[in-house]
């Protein structure tokens, strides 16, 4: 069997300078009218600069951002998965035949906003949960989808957006303190896991603004990814990487050709693994040699079970 639960992250909070007074001194009604006049703003309108000051205006309270920074660490091993909607059942098929197609999307494909990228920028979405991530594609009983693994070569450290805290272990005892922190962390889940729809990718300008103005730690030094909560499943996490640091830290180890079927359960027809001269990728039957090598614990049973 495959993980399909999501990995427990390592807890490790960053705590820069302490906001504990900032915060005691915010009033939660001014801050309550802020955030309800940010959700009345119209970003398709507004440029980034604007979208950026607004932005900062709920967010930052005296000049100080008013909110603690939330780094966890998945350790080495953990399994990170992608999935691609795949056009009818054909294989190799028009969404995944090349080498590439294993990786994050051509930025020639990209016309509109995604939850972290312009259009025209190419990020690598990921989890480390394959449900949740077949859940984010928004599979259908009727959809054939490649379901591509990673696995980190090494602990990738998350800066974690609207994630839950452990006060406690911040020894923030406050009761106003965390009454607010906790208005910041909600105003930021719900940008996060916003459910956009085609055609109002414009409202991802507001996600997108967010991740790199306030979340953006120095690469690699204090951030490999950022994480945020998942639109479908609140309590699972998505995995957004720039492409140099995931084919830095990911290894990929193959993808598996599926069908989710009413009950949730996943069925593999056949896996992927490498590519052959001509970057075409390379497809092998269930119960082969390749099958056997790349995905072990797929011998005894071709089902994913919930």
């Amino acid at each position: 069997m495959l993980p399909t639960k999501e990995e427990p992250m390592i807890y490790e909070m960053t705590k820069p300078a302490d906001i504990q007074e900032v915060l005691k001194r915010i009033d939660p009604l001014i801050l309550l009218k802020k955030i309800a006049e940010f959700r009345k703003l119209n970003v398709a309108q507004m440029t980034d600069e604007e979208i950026s000051s607004a932005i900062y205006d709920v967010l930052c309270w005296e000049g100080v951002f008013a909110c603690y920074t939330n780094t966890r660490i998945y350790p080495a091993g953990t399994k990170f998965f992608k999935v691609k909607k795949l056009i009818g059942s054909q294989i190799p098929n028009e969404r995944f035949g090349e080498y590439p197609d294993y990786w994050e999307t051509n930025p020639k494909y990209l016309k509109s906003y995604g939850r972290l990228n312009k259009p025209g920028e190419s990020l690598l979405y990921v989890s480390p949960d394959l449900n949740c991530s077949v859940d984010e594609v928004r599979i259908t009983e009727s959809d054939f989808f490649a379901a591509i693994q990673y696995t980190a070569k090494r602990d990738i450290k998350v800066n974690l957006i609207g994630g839950e805290f452990d006060y406690d272990q911040m020894e923030i005892y406050d009761e106003k303190v965390k009454l607010i922190h906790e208005m910041y962390n909600g105003f930021l889940r719900d940008e996060f896991s916003r459910d956009v729809g085609k055609g109002t990718e414009y409202l991802y300008r507001v996600s997108e603004r967010i991740a790199k103005d306030f979340f953006d730690l120095p690469p690699r030094i204090m951030q490999d990814a950022w994480a945020y909560t998942s639109v479908q499943d609140k309590k699972k996490y998505n995995v957004c990487f720039r492409p140099e640091i995931a084919h830095e830290l990911l290894e990929l180890n193959g993808a598996m050709i599926c069908k989710r079927d009413a009950t949730k359960q996943i069925r593999v027809f056949c896996i992927a693994s490498g590519r052959d001269e001509e970057d075409k990728i390379l497809f092998y039957k269930m119960g082969s040699n390749m099958q056997k090598e790349v995905f072990p614990e797929l011998l005894c049973d071709s089902e994913i079970n919930e």
